[in-house]
């Protein structure tokens, strides 16, 4: 899945690497992020349940109709992860974020924070959604 901004200068792509379909429904994503000043890919354990997801994709299906307001997709462990969309003005402009996030296990004496937005094309919603879905889709065949 890849979400970019209009002059594709801005990229945030999502690929799941594995899943768990007995226990409970869930993908493990690598996240590769791209800006002018920045790449990297982050190939971490974020795992994503599928009810989660398809939460989110409703609620973004939603978001796509009101352009109001701010939904975002959380890891299931929590503060790892965050994709999130949110309008910036009154005109229906919207953005989107992500945010990833590892503390040490041991104690907590290091961490390490990022944070990029950037503004997107709302018309690109539904095909993030269908991205989403694909995300799935993708790895239940694989």
């Amino acid at each position: 899945m890849k979400i970019e901004n209009e002059i594709k200068s801005k990229r945030i792509e999502l690929a799941v690497v594995d899943s768990e379909d007995d226990y409970y429904p869930s993908y493990r994503i690598q996240i590769g992020i791209k800006t002018e000043e920045f790449e990297g890919k982050f190939d971490r354990n974020v795992w994503l349940s599928e009810v989660d997801i398809d939460d989110f994709i409703e609620r973004l299906s939603n978001f796509d109709k009101t352009r109001n307001g701010f939904e975002k997709l959380n890891s299931m462990s929590p503060d790892e992860f965050e994709l999130g969309f949110r309008n910036i003005d009154n005109l229906g402009h919207i953005s989107t974020q992500i945010q990833l996030r590892k503390e040490s296990n041991i104690d907590n004496t290091y961490r390490d924070f990022l944070n990029i937005e950037f503004e997107i094309d709302p018309t690109s919603i539904n095909s993030i959604i269908n991205g989403l879905k694909e995300l799935k889709t993708h790895a239940n065949n694989g």
